[in-house]
């Protein structure tokens, strides 16, 4: 299993272990997974080299407008960040099932309204 794949939020995790003499403990740790504008950008990338984003010139556009939206936070514009990972949304949306793979375009969705969210507070 890809990182990419958890749910994004509070994950549960699980171990359990029996010793030689039949022993048995179990601990259970719970963890964030979170995302970022430079982890989707990460996915762009990995998408593209899995075949799950077709065009390079789509996925050269996608991580334009990450970096678009990533700038645009950098110096504080939120607004212009919003509408710059808004355009990344749409152009997602356009190619679902055609140069992105429903699947992947799923993901990158998630990540964009998890991101948008974490930017209203």
């Amino acid at each position: 299993m890809h990182l990419w794949q958890l749910l994004l939020g509070q994950v549960p995790f699980t171990v359990a272990a029996t010793d030689n003499a039949g022993n048995v403990a179990n601990q259970t740790v719970t963890f964030t997974v979170t995302t970022s504008i430079a982890s989707m950008e990460d996915l762009v990338g990995r998408f593209t080299s899995m075949q799950l984003i077709t065009d390079r010139g789509l996925a050269g556009g996608l991580t334009a407008k990450l970096q678009a939206a990533a700038s645009s936070q950098s110096r504080g514009d939120q607004s212009a960040a919003a509408n710059e990972l808004g355009a990344f949304v749409n152009e997602v949306n356009a190619q679902t099932g055609k140069g992105i793979a429903s699947a992947a375009a799923a993901v990158l969705m998630r990540d964009a309204q998890y991101v948008l969210n974490s930017w209203e507070g």
